[in-house]
């Protein structure tokens, strides 16, 4: 059964407690299986609604699994940081991508520095707020960032 309280996050809720029946239960694969599809009208578009649902997550998870929760919660909590950051940027909200990076690196400077993607995060929010707006543009279709309606999305 889900659990009405993780509107966003249920799917993630359902693995992690699916993980926790029985050891080996859930396995990571090295590549894609499905793509994500996304739009403007999505409700986790809002990084702000998603990170406090994130938190909340993580607390059900540390009191019904303390040990594990505090294996994997360092690592997570990166990868949903940068996630919370890439939805800023593609807000358009450069300044706030950059704080949540600087949150990041901050909680854990190890796990921010050795994974690539943060770099990059940090180079698109850091252009996103230095660069005028054409370079920076041309410097995203460069990169493969569509902007679409306004909202910056990668493709």
């Amino acid at each position: 059964m889900c659990d009405s309280q993780f509107r966003r996050y249920y799917d993630a809720d359902l693995f992690l407690r699916i993980a926790l029946l029985k050891e080996g239960n859930v396995h990571a694969l090295p590549r894609p299986l499905t793509y994500y599809r996304r739009h403007g009208a999505q409700m986790s578009r809002d990084w702000t609604v998603m990170r406090q649902e994130w938190y909340a997550l993580l607390e059900k998870f540390r009191s019904i699994a303390p040990r594990e929760t505090a294996e994997a919660s360092p690592r997570g909590s990166s990868n949903m940081t940068r996630y919370f950051a890439v939805l800023a940027y593609e807000c358009g909200d450069f300044s706030e991508a950059a704080s949540i990076l600087a949150g990041s690196f901050r909680a854990a400077p190890a796990l921010y520095l050795t994974d690539r993607r943060n770099w990059t995060m940090t180079a698109a929010a850091a252009a996103g707020l230095l660069l005028p707006s054409a370079v920076h543009c041309w410097l995203e279709r460069l990169a493969g960032i569509a902007t679409t309606g306004g909202r910056r999305t990668a493709g």
